[in-house]
């Protein structure tokens, strides 16, 4: 297994409704010196990724983004924001990678660190499902590089009845999924997901500029 010689499949979750950023679709909040789309497709510039952006809204405005980094733009199959799994299950049918990263959009510090390190670990343990990030105090689940055939699985996870919708540690608890250590680097996780926080990442880069 050489990932180099390989583009993995990237699946970009910015499908949200953005509710506690007043409704903003956050893949195109600017934050200072980027917007997030763009600073998490920047995060893998030094790994060879085929991106697959998951989004509900601007479709076109994506399109065009994706184009640019040969990628494509991926719909839910189900209206009313079913969530980060119902943006996985849709990209499901289009991946072409054996290996593929899972991030969502609103983590815009993300650095390359972290698609070094999941491949590292991956190709340590190449039996594994996948590899999720802990940030030394909690895991982010949504932060993870995952078999193409263990995510195969997840259409017929989310068809099972339930009393209530599962979240992404639920369906990655059935999985062989190892947690890889981030606690020197935990910070790169911060989900800026309120105007407040976006508030400080924007103040903390114009200290940084200063």
């Amino acid at each position: 297994m050489s990932f180099p010689d390989q583009r993995i499949d990237t699946i970009i979750l910015a499908g949200g409704r953005g509710d506690r950023m007043g409704g903003q679709d956050k893949g195109w909040v600017d934050f200072g010196t980027s917007t997030f789309i763009e600073a998490t497709l920047a995060a893998f510039a030094d790994t060879p990724v085929r991106p697959l952006i998951s989004v509900n809204r601007n479709l076109e405005r994506y399109r065009a983004l994706a184009l640019q980094h040969d990628g494509l733009v991926i719909q839910d199959l189900e209206p009313d924001f079913r969530g980060p799994l119902g943006g996985l299950v849709a990209a499901v049918s289009e991946l072409q990678s054996d290996w593929v990263f899972v991030v969502p959009c609103d983590t815009p510090l993300l650095s390359p660190l972290f698609a070094r390190r999941l491949l590292a670990a991956a190709q340590d343990k190449p039996s594994a499902d996948g590899f999720v990030a802990s940030d030394g105090q909690r895991i982010q689940p949504l932060h993870c590089l995952l078999k193409r055939s263990a995510l195969q699985q997840l259409p017929a996870f989310m068809a099972v009845p339930r009393e209530r919708p599962p979240g992404m540690m639920g369906w990655t608890s059935q999985c062989d999924v190892r947690e890889v250590d981030f606690s020197d680097s935990g910070a790169m996780f911060a989900n800026i997901n309120t105007p407040q926080m976006l508030d400080k990442v924007r103040a903390a880069g114009r200290r940084f500029q200063d």
